[in-house]
């Protein structure tokens, strides 16, 4: 559908990972994977990427079996789940998981961040178990499970998970931006040369709605 938007004769679509983007001699410089391109404008949509959480024995786990997104196991069954978090997408992604899988999301603080109507949805099923003050203190494979030691309000818990769930945070995805580029930042913004949108520049405000609006204004912006 987004390619359906696209003048074929005045746009290409380039699938490549963006490595570094520059600003000199007042032109962007985007370096990919497999080529380098130059541009008196550009828009940023990137997104974001999860913040980094670190346990004891984590680096022992395959990564198909540590995730931070679902859309991996969003068909899975008959799973045994665990999710660390106690925002919006712990509660959306144990919602989702929970139709065909049993989930536990565990809450490391008494504070739930979610929205009221994911929290009264969450605690109406019966695959879903919540905890609260539920520290992780290590993890360890079992067999083909991954074994979950946990801390909970002074006692000690242990769990065996076909998937961890990370749903701790997210961060805007902007690691690719140069040292020139991130100075100029407000400067290009002023001028209409640089845009951000979606969920790389609006916090806890990660709605598609959001998203294309910013999109739309950015691309009106451009065309004038």
């Amino acid at each position: 559908l987004m390619e359906n938007q696209f003048d074929p004769e005045n746009s290409m679509i380039r699938y490549e990972t963006v490595e570094v983007v520059e600003y000199i001699d007042s032109q962007f410089l985007i370096t990919t994977s497999t080529g380098k391109y130059k541009s008196t404008t550009i828009v940023i949509a990137s997104g974001t990427d999860s913040k980094a959480f670190s346990v004891p024995g984590l680096e022992m786990i395959t990564r198909q079996n540590i995730l931070t997104e679902i859309y991996t196991i969003a068909n899975c069954e008959n799973r045994r789940i665990a999710i660390i978090g106690a925002g919006d997408a712990a509660f959306d992604y144990a919602l989702n998981l929970a139709r065909e899988n049993k989930v536990t999301i565990n809450n490391r603080s008494n504070r739930r961040l979610c929205l009221s109507l994911l929290w009264a949805r969450a605690i109406s099923k019966v695959n879903i178990n919540y905890r609260e003050n539920c520290t992780l203190l290590s993890v360890k494979p079992k067999n083909d499970l991954i074994e979950l030691n946990w801390s909970q309000d002074g006692v000690d818990l242990t769990d065996s998970v076909d998937y961890l769930i990370l749903a701790v945070g997210r961060k805007p995805n902007l690691s690719f931006l140069g040292e020139k580029l991130s100075s100029k930042i407000c400067d290009l913004e002023e001028k209409g040369l640089l845009h951000f949108i979606g969920d790389v520049k609006n916090g806890n405000f990660r709605q598609a709605s959001i998203a294309a609006g910013q999109g739309i204004h950015a691309a009106m912006a451009l065309h004038q």
